[in-house]
């Protein structure tokens, strides 16, 4: 695993392709730090064959990012009612 982390105030910058397990670690780690934690969905195939481990890391998630294809795929793994990106957005 390669990494780049960088702290700069209150955000932890990690440029990285993580294990599900790193990814909880860097999740805790920036909560605890008081960091802020961001996500990418990455494609619609890790929304559909990783939401268990999605659903671990959400609680420590301040902002999601993904395109219109990815939200639709997460509203529709998660059991979200909708295919509104808008809703899904404010979700």
């Amino acid at each position: 695993m390669g990494a780049h982390f960088s702290a700069c105030g209150r955000y932890l910058v990690t440029c990285v392709a993580l294990s599900p397990e790193s990814i909880q670690l860097v999740a805790e780690h920036a909560t605890a730090a008081n960091k802020v934690f961001t996500i990418n969905l990455s494609t619609p195939f890790i929304c559909e064959f990783s939401k268990d481990d999605q659903e671990k890391a959400l609680p420590y998630v301040d902002y999601v990012f993904g395109n219109e294809t990815e939200a639709r795929t997460f509203s529709k793994v998660h059991g979200w009612e909708t295919d509104n990106v808008e809703e899904i957005a404010i979700g």
